[in-house]
């Protein structure tokens, strides 16, 4: 941790956040997907095997974060996927981010620019756009907004996939206390690198 802020305003901030985890699976479980993944709250939808993870922010300023991660592949001795990102706060409720994502499995690279402002106590409106740098075209061009109601939070989003020429329609619903805030929170097509990241840092 460091101190920031100045005399009058001098505030704790995580300067480097880091995450690790690794999963092991018998050799008889099938896995479902070429990237290994466990997801903690519905362990039925994981993909089994023997692999590492690892994730870390690090807070340059208040306003600047570098965030990166890696999936490691022990079965098949190789990365699975990696990616780096930059998330930058202009100002309250209005943040953007960029991410270079690689997956193996595919060998593909993929950049996302994302953007998210609240327009109003009530409504955020999100943009994102996903350029698929293996096939030279927009994996995703999505357009969110959403609303927040007392105990819910609603959102319509539309998406363009400019590769398979592919439009399709998303709703958000998401009941507070749920986790994640709603901002700057993906939304896509779907699949791998899909959609405009994950972050809700």
């Amino acid at each position: 941790q460091t101190q920031r802020g100045g005399p009058g305003q001098w505030h704790s901030v995580d300067l480097l956040t880091l995450s690790t985890d690794f999963v092991y699976s018998t050799d008889d479980t099938p896995r479902r997907y070429a990237i290994p993944r466990f997801v903690d709250f519905r362990p039925e939808l994981s993909s089994a095997g023997k692999f590492g993870v690892v994730d870390a922010t690090l807070r340059l300023t208040d306003a600047t974060s570098l965030a990166g991660g890696v999936v490691y592949d022990l079965d098949a001795h190789q990365q699975a996927t990696s990616n780096i990102g930059l998330l930058l706060r202009h100002m309250p409720g209005f943040v953007s981010l960029i991410d270079l994502r690689y997956i193996n499995a595919q060998d593909s690279t993929y950049l996302t620019y994302a953007t998210t402002y609240e327009l109003t106590d009530k409504y955020a409106a999100t943009v994102g756009l996903t350029y698929d740098t293996t096939n030279g075209g927009f994996q995703s061009t999505v357009a969110e907004v959403r609303r927040r109601f007392t105990s819910m939070l609603l959102g319509v989003s539309i998406s363009y996939n400019e590769i398979s020429g592919e439009s399709s329609f998303g709703f958000v619903f998401q009941p507070f206390g749920a986790a994640g805030s709603g901002r700057l929170s993906g939304s896509g097509n779907g699949g791998a690198g899909g959609g405009t990241g994950g972050f809700t840092r």
